[in-house]
């Protein structure tokens, strides 16, 4: 049996209603030549089922269960291990792709040597059936520093990578609860060119179950320190992006009531770079009090809104 172009991998877990529509998206690709690999990470509802239905249409489908893992990087590292494509695609059981998201990405790929990842722009679908388009902006080195401060790909089910990119940096990081994914694009792109098809291919579906969402704020915090220590040197190298992230931990520590840590973080960053007007702010207010440091937070978020607000106007 000839080995497929592509592998495509959905993590999943109790999912069973959303996972369908993500399976009926890959089958109506305009690009056929894939594999499709469901690493079910433990679920109890009816998921096996499901997928048995489908495998009894189409064999170009596996099925893998295993004990959960209560995090998305140990599934994704299954079906990588697991798979045989020259390019490795990833779906979140409840985003759905576009029919033409493989063919697109794959003709980018090919023509671009250089390249290791392909992502796209990303359609935004709220509760509330408001519609809004990611993209992931930038290219080359202005792309490595801005991953850096912040996950520009907003879900994994944009990319698009060649197989011998896990070879040179490895598999997901397992320690992570929900930042796995950052963690890999900002491994590549140091390493590697990135580009992305400007146009959306892949619906993102904004409710209560997303796991950034869901995620505990301990959690999330644990995910940040871990990123940040990971990528000390690294991040040391891009002032605005060490200030962003250590900012950003001394916000949830203080949202936590976590003070001392919270300034800890804040004056980590001053002590490296004192020109950081925001971090400077947010050390001050954090001696008038939670209460009082929640009041000027939201606050300030409330004009940033209505200026924004104001733009798009």
């Amino acid at each position: 049996m000839n080995k497929p172009i592509v592998s495509v991998i959905i993590p999943t877990y109790n999912r069973k209603d959303l996972l369908e529509r993500a399976i009926k998206s890959v089958f109506s690709q305009t690009f056929q030549d894939w594999e499709l690999i469901i690493v079910d990470d433990g679920s109890t509802d009816e998921t096996r089922d499901l997928v048995e239905n489908f495998q009894r249409v189409d064999p170009r489908i596996k099925y893998i269960w295993q004990n959960n893992s209560g995090a998305p990087a140990k599934p994704r590292n299954v079906g990588i291990l697991n798979s045989s494509g020259e390019y490795i695609a990833f779906l979140d059981h409840d985003d759905e792709w576009l029919q033409t998201k493989l063919e697109k990405q794959l003709i980018m790929l090919e023509s671009l040597p250089e390249v290791a990842f392909v992502a796209c722009n990303v359609i935004v679908l709220s509760p509330k059936k408001n519609e809004f388009i990611v993209s992931p902006k930038y290219k080359g080195e202005k792309f490595v520093k801005k991953i850096l401060e912040k996950n520009l790909i907003l879900t994994a089910s944009s990319v698009v990578i060649k197989r011998w990119v896990f070879e040179k940096v490895g598999l997901f990081d397992e320690n992570f609860k929900f930042a796995d994914d950052w963690d890999m694009w900002v491994r590549i792109a140091l390493k590697y060119n990135f580009d992305f098809v400007d146009k959306p291919l892949v619906k993102y579906y904004w409710h209560g179950e997303n796991r950034m969402i869901r995620t505990k704020i301990g959690e999330r915090i644990r995910d940040y320190e871990y990123f940040v220590y990971k990528h000390w040197s690294i991040l040391e190298k891009f002032p605005k992006a060490f200030d962003v992230n250590l900012r950003y931990l001394g916000l949830l520590n203080m949202q936590c009531g976590n003070v001392e840590k919270a300034r800890h973080y804040f004056k980590i960053v001053l002590t490296k770079y004192p020109w950081s007007l925001r971090t400077l702010v947010n050390l001050v207010l954090s001696y008038i009090g939670k209460d009082l440091y929640d009041f000027a937070l939201n606050f300030k978020r409330k004009v940033e809104n209505f200026i924004n607000k104001d733009k798009l106007t």
